[in-house]
């Protein structure tokens, strides 16, 4: 993973520094911007880096492409989130090496938690008042016109993305529902304050247990462990998580309904993606309507590329860090990924995923 240094005497078109290396803290005091996607949302701004990875790893040809810098740099201060490595890497054109080009969004904001404008905060309210009284109809109306506001907080990003989930749980929807919640909690965790936060887990554990993600499950009750805020021994979600836990311990195949939706930041030829969290040393692909050409295997900050073939079982490197994979396709695919314990026959054949870098 890169990390990005820039502050406010930076130029567009210059870096300070750009460091490789495993951690995902900022360097010195550097402040960061938001990605593209948010400053489109109104919310401060956002740099894109390109640069290349030589095959000794080290990093050349740095420059920043495109960068939004208004207001950025002010008497608040801005603090690191997480950052998002444009995938997968393309071969530059004209270079036999083939040196892998990524692009990296450096995600920040302000040192507030729960900060709402006035505006957002009623229509909140209104919101939650007509899911209340089951008025289903008025809540769908005010959501939309929610995402037509000029956000100005990321908190109020959350909130929108959380509002939309119980949404679309409240209609039965629990897919859509669960897609909206993993993008609540992309910068929940320090965007709102920790009550919403735990909120926000609920949900999420809820709906990541109904599609079997049993994994994410056991990582969201540990982050409510995390910020003081754990489950109870007479909580009704223990029952979820024992669930969960149970199926994680078993032998016998995890079977999952895949669904790859429109990706932000992927290339043309594919712009459509989903990820899962590995819970299991082995997994398979099936599908009726086809199934994804490639994935990236990332296990910490490690990843390999993966080349999907049919029939096929694929083992996870020997890592402690957990694993997660991301499968593309230039098409919204449905598909079922199987996962395998360690143990058992699989009638496929078997191949090992041991070039991590």
């Amino acid at each position: 993973m890169l990390t990005l240094q820039v502050n406010a005497d930076t130029a567009p078109d210059q870096l300070l520094e750009l460091q490789a290396g495993p951690s995902f803290e900022p360097v010195g005091e550097a402040r960061l911007t938001y990605p593209k996607a948010a400053a489109s949302r109104g919310i401060e701004g956002w740099v894109m880096v390109n640069f290349s990875i030589l095959p000794d790893g080290s990093v050349s040809d740095a420059r920043v492409q495109e960068s939004s810098w208004p207001a950025l740099f002010d008497s608040h201060s801005l603090s690191f989130v997480d950052s998002l490595v444009y995938e997968p890497f393309e071969p530059i054109a004209g270079r036999d090496e083939g040196y892998p080009v990524s692009q990296i969004f450096m995600y920040a904001f302000r040192d507030n938690q729960d900060e709402l404008s006035v505006a957002f905060a009623r229509r909140a309210r209104i919101i939650n008042q007509a899911m209340a009284r089951g008025d289903l109809d008025k809540a769908r109306k005010k959501l939309a016109k929610l995402d037509d506001m000029n956000i100005r907080y990321l908190a109020e990003q959350a909130f929108a993305d959380y509002l939309w989930a119980v949404y679309e749980r409240r209609r039965g929807d629990w897919e859509a529902s669960r897609l909206k919640i993993k993008d609540a909690l992309r910068f929940a965790d320090q965007a709102v304050s920790k009550i919403s936060y735990q909120a926000m887990l609920h949900l999420a554990i809820t709906l990541e247990a109904h599609a079997g993600n049993h994994a994410l499950v056991v990582q969201h009750v540990d982050k409510l462990a995390a910020i003081g805020r754990p489950l109870g021994e007479d909580d009704p979600m223990q029952v979820i998580v024992n669930t969960s836990r149970d199926r994680l311990a078993s032998p016998e195949p995890l079977p999952t309904q895949m669904k790859l939706t429109p990706c932000e930041y992927c290339t043309d030829s594919e712009r459509f993606s989903d990820w899962w969290q590995l819970s299991r040393p082995r997994f398979a692909l099936s599908g009726a309507e086809g199934m994804p050409e490639v994935a990236w295997l990332r296990c910490g900050t490690a990843s390999v590329k993966v080349p999907l073939e049919a029939n096929r079982v694929y083992r996870l490197p020997e890592v402690e860090a957990p694993c997660r994979v991301t499968f593309y396709a230039d098409r919204p695919l449905q598909f079922t990924l199987t996962e395998y314990a360690e143990q058992g026959p699989v009638n496929m054949a078997t191949a090992s995923l041991s070039s991590l870098r």
